[in-house]
């Protein structure tokens, strides 16, 4: 995760929901 996109992670997280994923795990 560290060398994410990060001005793109709303994009990517849409698309994740979009692709039927129900959980996204962020350890901080």
């Amino acid at each position: 995760m560290l060398p994410a996109d990060f001005s793109r992670l709303g994009e990517e997280c849409a698309a994740l929901a979009e692709a039927g994923v129900d959980r996204i795990q962020w350890d901080v």
